[in-house]
């Protein structure tokens, strides 16, 4: 499908400008940038589980080059001296996940460069780069504050799981003190099991929704996030089944393009993330006969069949697509999915 411009010249450039001062305003934050420029480079490997974790050995010495942001101590041994940061793990996951923040960021202002060279058209899809970063944000801040200390209501990890069972998952799978593993062992302990029952496919999908732009983790706030929108936990699956897999969920797409299929698909009902609200789904409906367009958020703990029967009774859902595989191999970052002339979408079938 052709990609929709959005607006003319004018309106884009200040939808450009307000992406530009977007990340200016986070890439200002001096604790932020402070801990990710002081900080070692964290393997995902060195990261222990609650289980290798003791109350005695509660942090481990990493190098650094820096200690502005961290205490430090001095070890010696019998040869030799060496400086080192005392970094507790929640803050050890806290700046690894900062990392990933930083390249999207990295990501995100090499193709702000590309728009503003005029290499890359401003198309349907590059809602994604103020999308992309709002969620990641916001997921981040649901788990640490600015100093990268875990949030006071949630004395564990798994604590910023709103669903129990989804909750008791984590900590089985997962752990209770991890906030975060990597997709393949996410896939493998938690969605792999409840693949093989039917014929969805459940690796694309969960690499749209929690690998997209592709970092290979899986936090508990993304977690969380997929289970919020698409649960109940006990629902998660049929619901992906059901509106991602089958008809009715477009998922990145912005509001101009969801005008547009609505209005050619009379009397349905396309879901979608929100652009403002990247971690909430948003229901959009043309009313043919009152020739008004509905953007409705679907509220904190309603599921999505609710909000249908609820909101839009006797309405279909839209006979599209996502077309999450094409997005996961030929598009996994913001800068190749920004440069693709289509929406990511097809007919339903």
């Amino acid at each position: 499908m052709p990609a929709t411009i959005l607006g003319n010249d004018e309106s884009r450039g200040v939808y450009l400008k307000q992406t530009l001062k977007l990340l200016q305003e986070y890439l200002a934050k001096g604790k932020l940038l402070s801990i990710l420029c002081t900080a070692p480079d964290i393997d995902l490997s060195c990261i222990p589980t609650s289980s290798t974790v003791s109350d005695t050995a509660a942090s481990t010495s990493i190098s650094t080059t820096s200690t502005s942001t961290t205490s430090t101590s001095t070890t010696s041994t019998s040869t030799t001296s060496t400086s080192t940061s005392e970094i507790v793990w929640p803050r050890a996951e806290f700046v690894y996940l900062l990392g990933r923040l930083n390249k999207q960021l990295h990501d995100a202002t090499t193709l702000l460069s590309l728009v503003c060279a005029g290499r890359v058209p401003m198309g349907q899809n590059f809602d994604v780069v103020e999308m992309a970063f709002r969620r990641y944000l916001h997921m981040l801040r649901h788990m640490f504050t600015f100093d990268g200390v875990p949030v006071d209501s949630k004395p564990t990890a798994a604590s910023c799981i709103t669903d129990i069972e989804a909750r008791q998952v984590w900590v089985r799978e997962v752990g209770a003190d991890r906030y975060f593993t990597t997709f393949p062992r996410f896939y493998r302990d938690v969605v792999a099991p409840q693949a093989k029952k039917d014929e969805c496919d459940y690796r694309s999908v969960m690499n749209y929704m929690l690998n997209f732009p592709k970092d290979n983790t899986v936090s508990v706030a993304k977690f969380d996030m997929l289970v919020q929108t698409f649960g109940p936990y006990n629902q998660l699956y049929a619901n992906i089944r059901e509106y991602v897999g089958s008809r009715g969920f477009l998922g990145f797409v912005n509001r101009i393009a969801a005008d547009e299929q609505t209005v050619k698909f009379p009397d349905t009902v396309l879901i979608r993330f929100s652009r403002t609200r990247p971690c909430d789904l948003v229901f959009s409906h043309y009313d043919f006969k009152k020739k008004q367009r509905y953007h409705l958020v679907k509220p904190p703990g309603k599921t999505i069949s609710d909000q249908l029967a609820g909101q839009f009774p006797g309405k279909r859902l839209i006979p599209l697509k996502l077309d999450d595989k094409t997005v996961y191999l030929t598009a996994g970052t913001i800068t190749t999915y920004c440069s693709g002339n289509g929406g990511y979408f097809s007919d339903a079938h």
